[in-house]
């Protein structure tokens, strides 16, 4: 199996990218974050806090990722909650409850399972650090801070969600704080990453780069 891991801040591209990469390549696309924030969807309905966790939460917790024509499913406890994962809410609870080093156990363990199992692009914070170490490509994709957010702030208004611009840069603020200094799979560029800054290349034009890279190893 080929395996290509992709870390980088939140609102970088990365899941975007890695959906369209995985598409030209014939192999599946896992986002890691999907993952972090079905668990935090279970938590937040259950009113347990990342101040009120134990891990003995996460026995009741079944989470399953499936691939339809390599577009990514996630279900919770036999739940299709794949639509409704990305709201603001569960984005910045996520980032709490992965701080937690059991959560990120339980999440590598479902990672790593998939990638012995097909063809797959992971994209995430700690993947090509922690997940797959080892994983045949690894980058670094990035953009900078303004850029990240007008991007988010722009997918929320496509999707109708009311919040305005500030409060997007002020989140993303917070979650790059968190990711880059939480205790368990901080968010950093490892020696053997490639960086890709998409900051002044569109959608197209990372996908392009990224492809050429690998395409020219295999």
């Amino acid at each position: 199996m080929i395996s290509v891991a992709v870390d980088g801040p939140s609102a970088s591209g990365k899941s975007s990218v890695c959906k369209k990469l995985a598409k030209r390549l014939n192999f599946v696309h896992l986002s890691s974050g999907a993952i972090y924030r079905a668990i935090a969807l279970f938590m937040i309905r259950n009113n347990i806090s990342p101040e009120n966790f134990n891990q003995n939460l996460l026995k009741k917790v079944n989470i399953k990722i499936k691939f339809n024509s390599g577009e990514q499913l996630v279900f919770l406890n036999g739940e299709n909650v794949t639509n409704i994962l990305n709201t603001e809410e569960i984005s910045l609870a996520s980032t709490k409850f992965a701080s937690i080093f059991s959560v990120r156990e339980y999440t590598k363990k479902i990672q790593t399972e998939l990638a012995s199992e097909y063809n797959i692009i992971i994209d995430g914070r700690d993947i090509t650090s922690v997940v797959l170490p080892n994983a045949n490509f690894k980058f670094f994709l990035t953009a900078s801070k303004k850029v990240r957010a007008k991007r988010r702030y722009l997918d929320y208004k496509n999707k109708n969600i009311k919040i305005s611009f500030k409060q997007v840069y002020n989140n993303l603020n917070e979650r790059d704080n968190s990711n880059e200094h939480r205790e368990y799979g901080a968010l950093i560029k490892t020696k053997d990453s490639i960086l890709i800054n998409s900051s002044k290349l569109s959608l197209d034009e990372t996908v392009e780069k990224m492809y050429n890279i690998i395409k020219g190893d295999l």
